[in-house]
């Protein structure tokens, strides 16, 4: 017998001991579980009506969902990832971190639809678009570094050339195309889409345009790759280490552009990362999965925490904040003493 308001704008707290249903009550809320009696409302709409019992469907609003996935190694015959369930709303940064082996980048893999060997589902909503970035980035060893940083605008730019075509050949036979053409040239900001690449180049301190990329080192490769994947401009990143291996001013550099991207734009991003500072700087959440050993259990989540830094932070600022220590305290005892329970 649950009635619960939460107004727009008031944070509510669920607190109780395990088994009062604080999780059953806030996925009823949340639109993840159907109320066997009841209703549940959101802005005056009814989302009670979920899908047919044992399916959730995409909660209102989300930008991404998994429910109650599991996934299996078929060569070891062994469950990597066992009972995680998560979603998250379009603009969310979230920080994975946990020890090595426990199923971070292939949880990624799997929202970036690369992995299919798993059990529940792992649904992206209708319309969004998602880009991927490995830990080993692959570029086309066969172009330059501008031609593989091109391939990140290539829909945008046959749209322009698509444009000058028409434009160039315009008649009333072709007016509709063309004023068709210039509004989603107009929606996805593309008249000085030629400005863009250059200073996107720019702030990433890609090599030379004309650079053969199989003799770039590790960090200007994975400049060139995040260069080519922001430009692309997918409505969720999904990062998997994306500063690994790098030196530590060639990683801030990158971090810092990642900041002011996060700043300037809405996308959602997911980024697995073994830095705690990265995480703080970067994420608004953080993910921490426990670790899956040969011996125990499969990785899970174990614990979300929520980063109280203001959102709009820098380098320069995060270690002077009264909560950042207690932050990342919290996160490092996490790794080296409860990742492996």
């Amino acid at each position: 017998d649950v009635t619960l308001h939460a107004p727009m704008g008031r944070i509510t707290g669920l607190i109780g001991p395990n088994g009062a249903g604080k999780t059953t009550t806030f996925n009823a809320f949340s639109g993840l579980n159907r109320p066997s009696v009841g209703t549940v409302t959101m802005h005056g709409a009814d989302i009670s009506s979920a899908s047919p019992p044992g399916r959730a469907r995409l909660g209102v609003g989300r930008s991404f969902q998994i429910m109650e996935l599991c996934e299996s190694l078929t060569v070891a015959d062994k469950t990597v990832l066992e009972n995680i369930s998560l979603s998250f709303y379009p603009g969310a940064k979230i920080g994975v971190i946990g020890s090595n082996g426990a199923g971070k980048s292939s949880l990624l893999k799997i929202m970036a639809g690369l992995d299919d060997g798993f059990s529940g589902e792992a649904r992206l909503t209708p319309g969004f678009t998602v880009g991927y970035l490995s830990q080993e980035p692959q570029l086309d060893a066969s172009k330059t570094v501008f031609e593989n940083v091109m391939e990140g605008v290539a829909a945008k730019k046959a749209l322009l050339d698509r444009y000058n075509e028409v434009a160039a050949n315009y008649s009333d036979e072709t007016a509709d195309e063309m004023a068709k053409l210039q509004d989603q040239i107009d929606s996805k900001n593309l008249w000085d889409l030629d400005s863009q690449i250059d200073v996107a180049m720019e702030a990433l301190r890609c090599p030379p345009d004309d650079a053969d990329v199989s003799t770039l080192s590790g960090g200007e490769r994975r400049r060139v790759a995040l260069c080519q994947l922001l430009l692309e401009a997918p409505d969720m990143l999904l990062l998997d280490e994306p500063f690994g291996m790098l030196d530590s001013l060639t990683r801030w550099d990158l971090q810092d552009v990642l900041v002011e991207v996060w700043n300037r734009t809405k996308v959602t991003a997911i980024m697995v990362t073994h830095d705690v500072d990265e995480a703080i700087l970067l994420a608004d959440r953080v993910m921490l999965m426990s670790s899956n050993t040969d011996s125990g259990p499969p990785a899970r989540i174990a614990e979300v925490v929520v980063n109280t830094l203001p959102k709009t932070r820098t380098r320069s600022d995060i270690h002077h904040h009264p909560q950042f220590y207690r932050i990342r305290n919290h996160l490092v005892v996490f790794l080296v003493n409860r990742s492996r329970q």
